[in-house]
């Protein structure tokens, strides 16, 4: 716990999320030295520091604020579990239908079919990857796919390339159900596992394309520069806060506190730069490959 302790501290200046809060942090604790000097300085503003009700306001801004980032950040963090709970069912699916493949088609009926449909699967969870994260997804189909068949699915501009590799695997497993190879309750159940690579995508989409409502967004950010504005007329105003450098800390670490929260809940809201998409995709390639290995390997039943 220490040493995990001794790896964030050392870690805290080079964090992202420390140095995207950074400007806020700093801006509240320049506003903060300001009124302290102004209040120390012009006693005209002393006086009307000292009438004002600021203490009384801001401790009834403490509990809104305490409430709006504590939503804001669980509904943050359910976008980020459920996005996680969707690509692990995208690959236990993906990992299953290979299996199917493997069993009833690669060897039994056609190995150029079943090949074919591994690849696409293998294909599947980079495709997914760059969809969601907007990356270019042209090398891995070159690399796992024929020539032909990658030209086939970019020229689905429809289609996205997990669409598009769903609609090829449904047409090679409906071709060989109407020909009569592929029993059609193998079929049904195949088809049914496309239907749940189907619904995770659209569910990752969803996250993707529905942030959480800006007016909720807007709403906590507004409420929080008034917190940060009126909290250094509170210190002053409060009994015995007579110090500058007591304010300027206090400031900094309630800024820091509260504007990280908002941060992190705005960092979280998209989930897929988070997740560990590269493993999660290279995990599914190789446990195709592995339905494929196995069933080589495996010794023959008597």
């Amino acid at each position: 716990s220490f040493r995990r302790y001794a790896r964030h501290m050392k870690s805290w200046m080079s964090s992202t999320t420390f140095v995207s809060m950074l400007p806020t942090v700093a801006a509240s604790v320049a506003w903060a030295l300001a009124c302290s000097v102004a209040v120390s300085k012009c006693p005209s503003i002393q006086e009307f520091v000292n009438k004002a009700p600021f203490l009384t306001s801001i401790s009834s801004f403490t509990s809104p604020i305490s409430i709006l980032l504590a939503l804001k950040t669980n509904r943050a963090l359910n976008r980020l579990f459920e996005a996680r709970s969707m690509f692990g069912l995208l690959l236990r699916v993906a990992t299953s239908l290979a299996g199917l493949v493997v069993n009833y088609i690669y060897v039994p009926i056609d190995k150029n079919l079943g090949l074919l449909i591994g690849r696409y699967l293998a294909a599947f969870g980079w495709c997914v990857k760059g969809q969601l994260r907007g990356e270019d997804d042209t090398l891995v189909l070159q690399t796992l796919l024929p020539p032909e068949e990658v030209e086939w699915v970019k020229a689905q501009s429809i289609l996205d390339s997990p669409s598009a590799i769903i609609f090829r695997i449904r047409s090679i497993i409906a071709n060989l159900t109407i020909r009569g190879k592929l029993q059609g309750s193998v079929s049904k159940l195949m088809e049914e596992k496309l239907g749940d690579l189907e619904r995770a995508i659209g569910a990752c989409k969803r996250i993707k394309a529905s942030p959480i409502p800006p007016t909720f967004t807007r709403m906590t950010s507004r409420v929080l520069c008034l917190f940060l504005v009126f909290l250094p007329l509170a210190l002053v105003n409060s009994q015995g806060m007579q110090s500058t450098v007591g304010i300027l800390v206090i400031v900094t670490f309630l800024s820091y506190i509260f504007v990280g929260l908002d941060e992190i809940s705005v960092e979280v809201e998209n989930p897929f730069p988070l997740l560990p998409m590269f493993s999660l995709s290279s995990d599914l390639d190789m446990k195709v490959v592995m339905q494929f290995a196995m069933k080589n390997d495996m010794p023959r039943a008597m």
